[in-house]
């Protein structure tokens, strides 16, 4: 294990996160260094600005790049957020051409208003109390490789010209904003994110759109990244082939984001040439296409917010095949990867193999930057939660909230430790399977409703919902318990809920056991 992980202080305990209406309204109201949370006028919409005066600014198609940009009164407001959209990757020319004739490769179907989003772009500032008040930009996703592509000629696929050039939309969106957005001009703090291919967007891009804050927007006084589900590692799936590996080695072939001197990340792209040399010639500059190598020579401070057991990394990764068309292709594990809780007890071994692998790939945060770095990791099986109200609020690690953890980060002063907050491994043999009780989606019921439990064919419950009798507080073990001993006589022994680690190498601490609100909870889907 790293050394990263000694910093900051793990335990396999975990507790429910359930706001009280005092602790919201302390939320709300902490002091923040952005803008005031309580803008006094409404955002406008998200408009859709189409980059028809940059030609090399194109799609995959050739039809204009674009973004969506939604600001307050003028004057209102000199905090940004720009954000990548996701949507995954295409990895052959074939698949580029499909692609080419979707609003993932085109913006010829583009509407001139998108629909509100919300999480971490939620202009509810209960929802999202730190970035709630920040102008907001919507980067579209149509070139095939994460804002990345910088190939000068376009690849001929059956006829069709495919244009590469996500680096120079990212470029002609800035320079469009600085044009036309006076507060844009004046910034003062600016986060750049994204989810999925958005958030790897965020790694590649953030320190080349620090440098260009830096250098065209004087006023810039705060500059910071936050990735969400955006570490895809290089893991070989369950037959031990790396087929997202090579795939990914196909798109950036295609996509040539090393071309110019100002492309990928230069200290990797170094780094990855000496490897080359080490290696006998074949080039290795494709790993800078990956966040694990990336973040280890990223200078921007950058909070990642991610799972273990991230749905899309376990379906197209860990049960992957060749290509998009791949997404689980181990037969054998089929109802384990879209529900944790169908999942054998040898399959939840191998997962928790899984997530110590992947907890090694990260770098240690005390040396990529002067910081403040971080990550909010944790166990549910989710991808992009964070732009999920109910997830961004409810998943909370040790009682910190994914929204809190966020908020925290931001309002850091550098140079500061890390902000590490570690997932929990799995229960093997154990019901729930799920050893994070947040991860469920929630909803408030009456105390006195009752429990019903459905046995599946496995004799596993598809649902569990809490019960509380008379208002009487009951802890989330003892609810557990009481479901398992009902549904599962011969699994009566009382063992401890959370005890799973990281590494023997994270200090390990205690927690009394958690409780839930006299409001019992409904626990609908675990994910």
């Amino acid at each position: 294990m790293n050394s990263h992980t000694l910093v900051g202080r793990y335990s396999g305990r975990w507790s429910v996160s359930l706001l009280s209406p005092l602790l919201s309204l302390l939320l709300l109201f902490t002091p923040t260094n952005s803008q005031s949370l309580f803008v006094p006028t409404k955002p406008s919409p998200l408009n859709l600005r189409l980059l028809t005066d940059f030609k090399d600014a194109a799609c995959l198609d050739g039809s204009p790049g674009a973004y969506y940009v939604s600001t307050y009164a003028a004057g209102t407001s000199r905090s940004w957020l720009i954000f990548f959209e996701g949507g995954g990757w295409c990895y052959d020319g074939f698949d580029c051409l499909d692609r080419s004739k979707s609003h993932l490769g085109s913006s010829k179907g583009y509407g001139q208003v998108m629909g509100e989003a919300g999480g971490m772009l939620s202009t509810n500032c209960e929802v999202n109390p730190a970035f709630c008040s920040f102008n907001r930009v919507y980067m579209k996703y149509c070139d095939g490789n994460s804002f990345s592509g910088l190939r000068p000629d376009p690849l001929e696929v059956k006829g069709s010209s495919l244009h590469f050039s996500g680096r120079r939309i990212l470029s002609a969106a800035l320079e469009d904003l600085l044009k036309r957005e006076p507060d844009f001009q004046t910034a003062e703090e600016v986060l750049l994110s994204g989810g999925s291919a958005g958030g790897l967007a965020t790694f590649i891009n953030a320190d080349w759109v620090g440098t260009w804050l830096r250098d065209k927007v004087p006023s810039l006084k705060k500059y910071r990244a936050m990735p969400l589900s955006g570490f895809f590692p290089r893991i070989p799936n369950v037959h031990g082939i790396q087929s997202y590996e090579n795939s990914i080695k196909g798109v950036f072939t295609m996509s040539k984001p090393d071309a110019e001197e100002d492309g990928l990340n230069r200290a990797c792209v170094e780094a990855m040439d000496k490897e080359t040399e080490k290696q006998g010639g074949e080039s290795q500059r494709w790993k800078c296409n990956f966040a694990e190598h990336l973040w280890a020579f990223t200078k921007t401070p950058l909070f990642l917010v991610n799972s273990v057991f991230d749905n899309w990394v376990i379906a197209c990764e860990i049960l992957g095949g060749d290509g998009d068309a791949g997404c689980h292709s181990a037969p054998d594990w089929t109802q384990c990867g879209y529900n944790l809780e169908n999942c054998s007890e040898n399959q939840i071994f191998v997962l928790n193999e899984y997530r110590a692998d992947i907890v090694k790939r990260l770098p240690d945060l005390r040396k990529v930057s002067s910081g403040p770095n971080g990550l909010f990791m944790h166990s549910c099986h989710t991808h992009v939660e964070a732009m999920n109200d109910d997830y961004l609020k409810g998943i909370s690690i040790e009682g910190v909230s994914m929204r809190e953890a966020i908020l925290s980060w931001w309002n850091l002063e550098a140079p500061t430790a890390p902000s590490l907050h570690w997932p929990c491994a799995l229960q093997g043999g154990r019901f729930p399977v799920q050893c994070n009780p947040t991860c469920a989606v929630q909803r408030r019921r009456p105390p006195t409703e009752a429990v019903e439990l459905e046995a599946d064919g496995d004799g596993r419950k598809s649902e569990i919902c809490t019960l509380a009798e008379g208002g009487e507080e009951k802890s989330w073990e003892s609810i557990v318990q009481t479901v398992a001993q009902t549904a599962f006589p011969a699994a009566s022994k009382r063992v401890p809920l959370y005890s799973s680690s990281v590494s023997e190498s994270h200090e390990q601490g205690t927690q009394t056991e958690p409780t839930l609100p006299e409001e019992a909870f409904e626990v609908l889907e675990y994910e």
